[in-house]
């Protein structure tokens, strides 16, 4: 039968209008969708999205230009946002935000394709469903990247709703609580003021309390006062031992150098020094200034206090740094770094 240009013209028509819907359906599987509402509504790049990233893809699209594979970084947002170069692909970019279809990563993570699927089996890193909802979340509210939360201002967040309203007291439970009911789980029982009282005193001093102490703040007519249990133990000349431990292991404090090379070295006036600035609550950039000008303090001033002060550059073991021998620093130096490297770093 011969169609008129009319008909034609009709169903161009019709194709034309349809192709946006075609275009607009979600490429999510069952399996995956079913994680929408066990994830984060808002997905936040630091937190959620580059966790993934890292355990997952960076090893061959991150930094490390000697591992990475097909000339792609998924770390930078210039990289990710480029053009594809799969000519047999549907997707123009490898993330086109807000667009998963378009988005070449997208589609590859949700591929079952062997040659086509990311990761790679190769790779013998693999995608849950989880973890496919929240990166395709990330794309469709735009795929922002963010630098890291070190570098960014602190803002207050929105707090969360939260189902059981009766269970949240103040607005660190919404969170806690949001994060509970997104994995459709539920909060444990409330602790009794006797384990709690053991917590506190653990953490802040490292011992149990006493049995003085439990009479003293433990009472059958009252709830557990935990203002004034903190307060307690904060004042408490333990505290200051207690958070020394792990400054101590970083400076690398001990009687001895270690090994059996060495003999006996008398430091323990430099212990008494950072438990007693725990004590007394010194300000942070106080400490770090001490700790970091100890030496040079010293040749300027070579006083007692900054010979004390100086012991905590001077603890770790000479042999340690002969890997750094040619690098024209002294041996001073060379600790420094690496008190700075190991500690504040690190944290």
């Amino acid at each position: 039968m011969l169609q008129l240009p009319s008909q034609r013209i009709l169903y161009f028509g019709m194709i034309v209008l349809l192709m946006p819907f075609f275009a607009c359906q979600s490429v999510k599987p069952d399996e995956v969708a079913a994680f929408d509402n066990k994830i984060p509504e808002i997905v936040d790049f630091n937190f959620h999205v580059k966790p993934i990233l890292s355990d997952r893809c960076f090893k061959c699209h991150g930094p490390d230009a000697q591992q990475r594979k097909g000339d792609l970084r998924l770390d930078v947002s210039e990289d990710a946002f480029k053009p594809s170069t799969n000519l047999t692909s549907s997707a123009r970019y490898i993330i086109d935000p807000g667009n998963l279809n378009g988005s070449e990563m997208a589609l590859r993570i949700l591929s079952h394709d062997l040659e086509y699927m990311m990761p790679t089996p190769e790779s013998n890193l693999v995608l849950d469903d989880r973890e496919k909802a929240i990166l395709l979340r990330w794309i469709e509210q735009g795929a922002a990247y963010k630098l890291h939360w070190s570098f960014s201002p602190p803002q207050l967040p929105t707090i969360p709703e939260v189902k059981n309203q009766n269970w949240a007291k103040n607005n660190i439970d919404h969170f806690i609580l949001k994060q509970l009911e997104s994995q459709e789980l539920n909060p444990g029982i409330e602790a009794t003021g006797e384990v709690v009282l053991r917590r506190i005193a653990l953490d802040l001093i490292g011992l149990p309390p006493t049995l003085e102490e439990q009479s003293r703040f433990l009472h059958d007519d009252r709830p557990l006062q935990m203002d004034e249990v903190i307060d307690y133990f904060l004042a408490q000349p333990q505290y200051g031992e207690r958070m020394a431990l792990e400054w101590m292991d970083v400076a690398r404090y001990a009687d001895s150098h270690g090994y059996q090379d060495d003999g006996m070295r008398n430091t323990w006036p430099y212990r008494d020094w950072v438990i007693q600035h725990f004590n007394q609550n010194t300000p942070y950039d106080t400490f770090y200034y001490c700790s970091l000008q100890a030496t040079c303090c010293l040749l300027q001033h070579k006083t007692n206090y900054w010979r004390l002060v100086s012991i905590g550059i001077t603890l770790r073991r000479r042999k340690a740094e002969l890997s750094m021998k040619n690098t024209g620093l002294s041996t001073l130096q060379i600790g420094r770094i690496r008190l700075v490297r190991e500690f504040w770093a690190s944290r």
